[in-house]
């Protein structure tokens, strides 16, 4: 879970998208459809 969380950090990070915290980070990315439920 930890790599997805990290890689997915570096996507947004890259896009000029950076997330403050993890939270705001999965929330996003569940939002987005990078991740399911099912990934965490």
């Amino acid at each position: 879970m930890e790599g997805c969380i990290d890689r997915v950090g570096v996507r947004y990070a890259r896009a000029g998208r950076p997330a403050p915290t993890t939270a705001s980070l999965v929330a996003r990315a569940l939002q987005d459809g990078l991740i399911d439920l099912d990934d965490l």
